[in-house]
């Protein structure tokens, strides 16, 4: 995909490496040209443009900024959807968690399967009633991440929790784990 930035510079080839709501992260595939960096600094409006179903599709957007990594950080205002529902990417990331205070169901301890900045899929705890709600226990590589969080679905070997209201950057770490994930899974291929 490629980022228009305007005016006369040239357009950014990028892969779209992550989504949190309504915000691109993009990995340009070579730095941009110097005239690209300021309209960017300068958080004006953008196009990104990619190929669905054989078309090129436009959304319309505003850089929001270089987030740490090199990412290229796009607001959308466009709606952006092409049959996903999720608005923030996962990834496959196994760190510890429990769940205490439970409301309706039995506290336990596992594994994540896959996080994102608004939940969390684990294995499927050994307790006979897993807790509906309560307090949610992630240990993270720097220091644990600590929210409510309730059941939204479950599975045979696993369950899917949301997480409640966080303090503040606390979404952000979570989405900075994400996108370290699928950076590194795009360097690994030799594809950046």
């Amino acid at each position: 995909m490629t980022l228009d930035v305007g005016g006369d510079t040239a357009m950014v080839s990028c892969r779209i490496v992550g989504l949190t709501g309504d915000e691109l992260a993009l990995l340009p595939l070579r730095p941009p040209e110097p005239a690209a960096w300021r309209r960017l600094a300068m958080r004006g409006p953008v196009v990104v443009l990619f190929e669905s179903g054989g078309q090129t599709r436009a959304l319309r957007g505003s850089a929001a900024g270089v987030r740490s990594g090199g990412f290229l950080a796009v607001a959308l205002t466009d709606e952006f959807r092409l049959g996903q529902k999720r608005r923030h990417s996962r990834a496959p990331l196994a760190f510890p968690v429990s769940l205490s205070e439970p409301d309706a169901g039995e506290a336990w301890s596992s594994e994540s399967m896959d996080v994102s900045a608004t939940g969390v899929r684990v294995r499927r705890p050994d307790v006979d009633d897993p807790a509906a709600s309560g307090t949610m226990t992630i240990g993270l590589p720097d220091a644990e991440l600590v929210a409510p969080a309730t059941l939204v679905q479950a599975g045979r070997g696993w369950l899917s929790y949301r997480f409640g209201d966080m303090p503040p950057g606390e979404r952000q770490r979570l989405a900075g784990l994400v996108l370290a994930y699928h950076r590194a899974q795009l360097g690994s291929r030799g594809d950046g």
